[in-house]
């Protein structure tokens, strides 16, 4: 330990275990991601996945076109409202602003206080197009995809599966209990009989 009254800086190894933390972070994340390659073998769920892969390439370029109009309208609103209002004073919280007011968190009142005129209509033109359209475009590419993959392919009930994939492992190991079990009891019968 240091000795008493002198100052130890810890602030680098608090640094360091930050950056621990968020590199664990990031492992459990990608950890978890790997439980997809398990689930492909449960059939029910497979199509799930396969959904999911199918809609992947639409959902890329969707994403791209998503990109920009979100950051068009977190510049617009950065350049608008910027000065006055507080959660548009950086992009990127302009940028955080915007998606929050996609879950439903605004301020319509502090906008139109700083831009009588861009504040209302900056609103509705991000809530006509973000949750509106995009999002319907959305649903429209995963709900193709969903048709595709159902056309290609017919899925397995749960039912289905444990009938035919589940429970023949454990009919069998049942039968060996069984027989193992069997086993014993003739044996302990000849041995009565021989007494």
């Amino acid at each position: 330990p240091p000795p008493v009254g002198t100052f130890v800086n810890y602030e680098p190894p608090a640094f360091y275990v930050v950056q621990w933390k968020n590199l664990m972070a990031v492992n459990a994340f990608i950890t978890w991601i790997k439980v997809f390659k398990y689930l492909e073998s449960v059939p029910f769920l497979s199509h799930l996945l396969k959904v999911f892969y199918t809609a992947l390439p639409d959902t890329l370029g969707f994403l791209a076109a998503g990109v920009a109009i979100f950051v068009g309208f977190g510049l617009s609103h950065f350049l608008a409202y910027g000065d006055d209002v507080y959660a548009y004073r950086s992009l990127a919280s302009s940028l955080v602003t915007l998606y929050r007011q996609l879950l439903g968190d605004f301020d319509v009142a502090a906008m139109e206080r700083s831009n009588r005129v861009l504040g209302p209509a900056f609103f509705v033109l991000w809530t006509l197009l973000s949750t509106v359209l995009l999002l319907n475009v959305f649903v429209a590419i995963v709900i193709d995809a969903y048709d595709k993959v159902s056309q290609q392919a017919d899925r397995v009930s749960f039912g289905a599966f444990v009938r035919e994939s589940a429970l023949p492992p454990l009919q069998e190991a049942l039968k060996k209990i069984q027989k193992l079990t069997g086993d014993d009891e003739e044996e302990e019968e000849e041995e009565e009989d021989s007494n």
